[in-house]
């Protein structure tokens, strides 16, 4: 992993972002934790945000731990209004630090709500790919992450986030740095505890998906937060018979101009037995493992 920082970034918006990547050690194996613990020990939950067209999904990890990954909103959104929801959301679960923020990639989908939740919460690490992007959103990132005096470390596939007895989570991707498509660029999350597995996808594409079969990368996942929302460029068929996941949770907005989720990726999860669940129908989708039980908790309420 590498650490960056935006002191020094010069930013011209008209032609892009210019900054410099300060190199830095691995990131340490035990960190110190900034959160008290709120919640029952030995008790995974998985929050998967009601949001609209966009992602967030809140973990609550079992040794009192806490992880973010993504704070995004829809295009329309109000920025300040609906990241502030986003935050009051956490702090309603008695949380008031976050461990590990995981950005998978720099869309305003995925990161608008970010500032309102840097701002607000003492915030331990935070993982991007190493990708940057010229708009207004992205710089509003770099803003807060300066102005709160904080750091990024950047990741690829085969990096582990944490390793403690009985809990680990690593990267599976990105396995490049070179894509197209900035969703390619996406971090893909395993997160494994009392020998279950969690899968998240961000925007990763169908060439991602490719790309972690190739690697090896291990990737079979009880649950899996399908990627791009549920659009048929990912959950290709032959990743989905190696994830061979018993749960799916798609973040999809309802009535979204983009035809999300794709007709064609929930046959796929069908034809596999998958039990499939929507933040457009389900609202918030809470899951939770705990004393060897997996379930899901269909809110029926949208955070925004």
């Amino acid at each position: 992993m590498r650490r960056w920082s935006k002191t020094g970034i010069s930013i011209i918006l008209a032609i892009g972002i210019a900054f410099y990547m300060l190199s830095g050690s691995a990131f340490a194996e035990s960190p110190g934790s900034a959160t008290t613990l709120p919640f029952p020990a030995d008790r995974l939950e998985i929050h998967h945000l009601s949001i609209g067209q966009a992602d967030s999904t809140f973990i609550m990890l079992p040794n009192g731990q806490t992880m973010l990954i993504d704070a995004g909103l829809p295009l329309r959104s109000n920025h300040v209004t609906d990241g502030e929801r986003i935050v009051q959301y956490i702090q309603s679960l008695g949380v008031n630090a976050i461990d590990y923020l995981v950005v998978t990639h720099p869309h305003f989908d995925h990161i608008a709500a970010l500032p309102s939740v840097i701002d607000a919460f003492e915030i331990q690490n935070i993982f991007m790919p190493d990708i940057t992007h010229t708009t207004q959103a992205f710089v509003r990132v770099l803003d807060a992450i300066e102005r709160n005096g904080l750091t990024i470390q950047t990741v690829q596939a085969g990096d582990e986030l944490f390793n403690f007895a009985g809990l680990r989570a690593n990267f599976a991707a990105p396995n490049s740095q070179r894509y197209r498509n900035l969703n390619n660029y996406s971090i893909v999350t395993r997160l494994e505890y009392g020998g279950k597995y969690f899968l998240f996808m961000g925007d990763a594409e169908a060439i991602v998906e490719n790309e972690i079969l190739e690697a090896g990368h291990g990737i079979a996942a009880d649950v899996i937060m399908a990627g791009h929302h549920g659009s048929n460029t990912s959950s290709t068929l032959p990743f989905l018979q190696a994830v061979s996941p018993q749960i799916a949770v798609i973040s999809v907005g309802n009535g979204n101009s983009y035809g999300h989720p794709h007709t064609e990726v929930l046959d796929r999860l069908a034809a596999l037995g998958v039990d499939v669940y929507r933040t457009d129908l389900d609202g918030t989708i809470v899951i939770i493992y705990h004393n060897g039980n997996l379930s899901v908790q269909r809110t029926g309420r949208s955070v925004l």
